[in-house]
Parts: structure tokens; C-alpha cells; sequence
């Protein structure tokens, strides 16, 4: 998400006749800090370079709801894949078939049951999500408790397990499998899954 934030940034900037300089901290996780952006003047044409990736913020968007099953056409997979062609370093891996999907969906379940059984995993969470528009604004940061898009009965269930004795107890009963079977049922009904890679492990890549 960071890495996704600076991208905008730099592409927006750019779009402004600004240039921005990106020292990345090589701290990672263990940092608060993840980049230092300098805003530098720029020449005054260099605001007409990457006018689609600018259009493109503003179209970006998470959607947390069931998908369909529809097969995607040929010409669309192929489109992804030219795309990526535009940024060096970069591989698509798409997954199509109904077992594939499958798999998948079993590996995502077993990583979602690892969050809701660990404490400090379930903590972090819920030190990021804002359960109240009072507290969005307050803080004007975090993860609004609609964009989760979880429907009014697991609202209430992310309200109700926010204390981790609460979840630890639902976890006891199986009660908490069900976030992770939604995981699950999310994968299995999409009509592709596609992962966007880079070949090394550094900040800025």
C-alpha cells in the first residue's frame, strides 16, 4: 500500500511540473518511515509525460464484494499483459483455470486463519481499521470500517471480536474460520487472479 501511495505521488507529481526525489528507508517494516519525498522544480513541459498513469489514480479501486465467474475474453488477458510490457523488471502470472482458483483459495484461507489466530496479527489489524466516522476523522488516517465492505453482519462480527479474548474464544469454537472461508469464497469466484511481480526484494523495488 506505501509502495502504492509513492507511486501516485511521483506520477501525480510529474503531472504538476514538479519532480519528486524518492529516498527510500531501508528499515522496512521495523521503520515508521518508509520514503522521504523532495519535491524539486521541474522544466516547464515535463508536466505532459504520463498523462495515462495520471488519469489512472483516479480510476484505481479496491472491490471487496463476490465477483463473477464470466470468463474474461482473450483480448482483455492480453491487454494485462501488454501493460506490464511498459515497467522493466516487471512479470504477470494470471490464473484462469477453476483448479487453479481452487488451490489458491485453500493457500489465502490458511494465510487468513494465521491472522485471525494470532494475537499481535489481529491487533494490528485492528489498530487499523477506523470502526466509526468520528474516529476517521479524528485520526485521517487507517482503514474505514465500510471500505472492508463486509455487509452489516460481519461489521458486527469485526466489532464484536475487536478485544482479542473475544476472537481467541471464537477461534476456539471455529467461529472465526468463517473470515477466512469468506478469503476463500472470494478467490474461488473470481474469473482470474493475476500477481504483478518484481524481480528483487529491495525498498524500491
Amino acid at each position: 500500500s506505501c509502495g502504492a501511495v509513492i507511486e501516485n505521488i511521483f506520477i501525480a507529481c510529474i503531472r504538476l511540473g514538479i519532480q519528486p526525489e524518492i529516498k527510500y528507508h531501508a528499515g522496512g517494516m521495523e521503520s515508521d518511515i518508509g520514503a522521504d519525498i523532495i519535491l524539486n522544480p521541474a522544466a516547464p513541459d515535463s508536466g505532459k509525460a504520463g498523462d495515462f498513469l495520471y488519469e489512472a489514480i483516479w480510476q484505481r479501486h479496491t472491490n471487496r464484494t463476490m465477483y463473477t465467474k464470466e470468463s474474461i475474453p482473450g483480448s482483455v488477458l492480453q491487454e494485462c499483459r501488454d501493460c506490464i510490457l511498459c515497467f522493466p523488471g516487471t512479470k504477470l502470472y494470471t490464473l484462469t483455470r477453476k483448479q487453479d482458483l481452487k488451490k489458491l483459495a485453500g493457500i489465502i484461507y490458511r494465510i487468513d486463519r494465521i491472522r485471525t489466530e494470532n494475537p499481535a496479527l489481529h491487533k494490528h489489524l485492528n489498530q487499523m481499521i477506523r470502526f466509526s466516522p468520528e474516529q476517521e476523522q479524528k485520526t485521517c488516517d487507517g482503514l474505514p470500517l465500510k471500505n472492508l465492505e463486509a455487509g452489516f453482519a460481519g461489521e458486527l462480527f469485526l466489532k464484536f471480536t475487536r478485544p482479542w479474548p473475544v476472537m481467541n474464544a471464537m477461534n476456539k469454537i471455529g467461529a472465526g474460520r468463517m473470515v477466512a472461508f469468506h478469503s476463500y469464497k472470494t478467490a474461488v469466484c473470481s474469473s482470474a487472479v493475476m500477481l504483478i511481480a518484481v524481480d528483487g526484494m529491495k525498498p524500491d523495488d
